[in-house]
């Protein structure tokens, strides 16, 4: 099942793609501004250029665990965005194939993973960004923190927290399955803290000591405030910035907003529904929301630089909760996921989205 979500999402992609007179099968096809950032650092490493003690340029700005994979697997008859592009589907499987793993036999499942397929932002599931990637990890490191096997967890979650900046929030949900998990004695909570939340935050420690061995230890900071000038923000007031000018004109380039305010409201609905349902909510769910609200709200934390439509399909979390629904919403909603997707997939060939 998890294989005929991905071949769907991938045909929708493929046929945006082609309409915009690109290449499906050209890994450049699926490169766009961050995708070069991502390759520089594959292919040569870290750099970061001033001028006059001021930062004006780099790629410092972008986490390594996605990059060394590309380097990892780079070979002469293959380019740089080519394996690019093959990781990014490879582990847009593996989110598929994990989410499957949650929603299997609870009815309408099938339907509730195809959303998953078509979840917004899902263009960056296949491009050469570490989307996929860092919201398969965070899963996946949910579903063992739920299974109670925190040292995995642990691991699995300094790898998101390795590959891209919001990742580091699985240490959330990580942290709430260790406090409510009953089955935990007060050493054992301890020890899962130690095992999973705490390997977290040294998966965030390590791309910075990485870093230095290059570029210093502050230069990640330095690019994002002298470079983007991302400073912390009232993040209600990004919100209704970004979402203010959706309805404005119904044009293309009014999507981006569209998707953040459908976004909003399905993260409110779910928090609606687990609300409705705490009595039968597993920890699994209650963790996947956490997760899910923490990865939404992030970004508007951050102001200026942030492109919310992009970290939205971190927001992927809350497809269980949504799977609640009734059949005809959840048919309503796969089809809003991808009409709305096929014109955010035009936006991104187009290099309208960042």
């Amino acid at each position: 099942m998890p294989f005929l979500a991905l071949l769907g999402a991938l045909l929708v992609v493929a046929g945006a793609a082609m309409t915009c007179s690109l290449g499906p099968l050209r890994g450049s096809t699926y490169a766009r501004w961050d995708s070069f950032n991502y390759i520089s650092i594959a292919t040569r490493g870290y750099y970061l250029e001033e001028e006059e003690g001021h930062v004006v340029g780099g790629n410092v700005a972008w986490f390594p665990g996605y990059p060394l994979l590309i380097r990892a697997c780079a070979s002469r008859h293959l380019t740089p965005a080519k394996w690019g592009k093959i990781i990014s589907t490879v582990f847009a499987f593996t989110l598929l194939v994990a989410l499957w793993r949650v929603l299997r036999g609870k009815g309408q499942d099938l339907l509730t993973l195809f959303l998953s397929a078509f979840f917004p932002g899902f263009v960056y599931y296949h491009s050469v960004f570490p989307l996929s990637m860092v919201t398969a990890l965070a899963v996946l490191a949910v579903l063992l923190s739920a299974r109670g096997s925190h040292l995995a967890a642990g691991c699995v979650g300094a790898l998101a927290a390795f590959t891209y900046p919001p990742g580091f929030l699985v240490g959330g949900p990580l942290l709430w399955g260790v406090l409510r998990d009953p089955r935990l004695t007060p050493r054992g909570r301890l020890g899962a803290l130690l095992q999973g939340p705490l390997l977290v935050a040294l998966g965030l420690l390590a791309v910075f000591a990485y870093q230095a061995t290059s570029v210093g230890w502050t230069a990640f900071f330095r690019m994002r405030t002298e470079y983007f000038d991302n400073a912390p923000s009232n993040p209600l007031r990004e919100f209704v910035q970004n979402t203010s000018v959706a309805t404005d004109a119904l044009t293309p380039e009014a999507l981006p907003h569209l998707q953040t305010l459908l976004v909003a409201v399905l993260v409110l609905t779910s928090c609606g529904i687990a609300w409705r349902h705490r009595s039968s909510l597993s920890l699994l769910e209650q963790q996947l929301l956490v997760s899910a609200l923490l990865f939404w709200a992030f970004p508007y934390f951050l102001g200026r630089g942030i492109s919310p439509y992009r970290a939205e399909a971190l927001v992927v979390g809350i497809v269980p909760l949504v799977g609640r629904l009734s059949l005809a919403w959840q048919l309503v909603l796969l089809a809003v996921f991808v009409s709305l997707g096929l014109g955010m997939c035009r936006l991104f060939f187009q290099s309208v989205l960042v």
